[in-house]
């Protein structure tokens, strides 16, 4: 009975050692093969019908297709009991790749088949004010044109971090690079919860870099006991989204009528006093503000000519002021109207008492006899 147990235990320790020198020997192909260059990978994704089959050796089902080497970027089996896997193909020196693209494409396994191209990033962005120079109180518009395009190039990650889930994880343990021999990793960080039955990681690479994170990914996946792993780069970003910014170099030369543009994409600016300020668009790139794309355009304020002092007419000239001179010997100096009736008034007046002094003389006379 003794030799039978003695014998298990030889049968499981040469199990155990067969394994394990299959892991380090992955390990060391992935971390001595020789880099390649993104132009020259093809990026698909695997059906779950045959993602089992393919794991258990990547490079046979490429089999006549000018492939070097297959790497897994990305397992994952917890999600819906089926195993998931994408894969990273490096083509061989002269390959005609985007045959190859065509030709995977067809093949029922394989899916979202792409050549990894990257792309150069196109700003083409400018603001368009309707004038340089606006008077102190009124209004300009300044419209944003042109479009931003984000090339792959621009916005590559890291590469420096990997999510990794274990099937078998110890809460007491206190895990360290060495829990995980697959690739050289320099930081462990646990992120399981009590009470989970798996173990969840994220693992830095001692030596980041585009071929050696495939590389570590690649071997963290054949491992058996590792039930997924995948970029860890995609979930260090920060809970914030950004919006688009508009600024004002000095805003007590000149401000924003509004805070946002209007339906047709245009800011209005009025002027508040002489300056000249700088206006300047930021676009937004969602969990960040693309400042190294940000676009200006100068306004200058200026004072304005004063308005000219007016008065108000009627259109029509003003009547001139007839005067008329007194009776000569009148001796009246009241003001003259400026239609002459009251100088012709003191006439009549006059003759009137001219006359009755008259009749008064004639009948004098006649009583006197004279």
């Amino acid at each position: 009975m003794r030799k039978i147990y003695k014998a298990l235990v030889l049968i499981l320790a040469a199990v155990f050692c067969l394994q394990a020198g299959q892991i380090f020997a992955a390990a060391e192909d992935a971390g001595t093969s020789e880099d390649w260059e993104m132009t020259d990978t093809i990026s698909l994704d695997v059906a779950s019908t045959y993602a089992q089959e393919i794991l258990a050796d990547p490079l046979a089902a490429f089999d006549g297709l000018q492939v070097r080497e297959v790497y897994i970027t990305e397992k994952r089996t917890l999600e819906d009991s089926s195993l998931y896997l994408s894969l990273l193909l490096v083509a061989e020196e002269g390959a005609q790749i985007d045959a190859m693209v065509s030709q995977l494409s067809e093949d029922i396994r394989f899916n979202n088949v792409h050549h990894n191209v990257p792309t150069e990033t196109v700003n083409t962005l400018e603001l368009l004010p309707s004038a340089d120079t606006v008077e102190v109180g009124e209004t300009v518009t300044i419209q944003l044109d042109g479009t931003l395009e984000i090339g792959s190039s621009s916005n590559e990650p890291p590469y420096k971090t990997i999510s990794a889930v274990t099937d078998n994880f110890d809460p007491e343990k206190e895990y360290t690079p060495a829990d995980f021999p697959q690739f050289a990793f320099s930081e462990v960080e646990v992120n399981s919860f009590p009470g989970d039955t798996h173990g969840y990681f994220t693992l830095t690479l001692a030596e980041p870099g585009y071929c050696n994170f495939y590389r570590a990914i690649n071997a963290l996946a054949l491992d058996p006991n590792i039930v997924e792993v995948q970029s860890g780069d995609d979930f260090d970003v920060p809970d914030v989204f950004y919006d688009p910014e508009w600024e004002i170099s000095d805003p007590s030369v000149a401000s924003f009528v509004t805070d946002t543009p209007d339906e047709n994409g245009q800011m209005v600016l009025e002027g508040l006093q002489p300056g000249k300020v700088t206006i300047t668009y930021t676009p937004s790139l969602g969990y960040y503000l693309g400042t190294e794309y940000a676009v200006t355009c100068e306004i200058t304020v200026t004072e304005g000519e004063p308005a000219p002092v007016t008065t108000e007419t009627t259109g029509e000239p003003a009547p001139v002021s007839e005067t008329t001179d007194p009776p000569a010997g009148g001796g009246n100096d009241s003001p003259q109207t400026g239609d002459g009736s009251f100088g012709v008034l003191c006439i009549f007046c006059a003759s009137a008492l001219a006359g009755v002094a008259a009749l008064g003389i004639i009948r004098h006379r006649r009583r006197s006899g004279c």
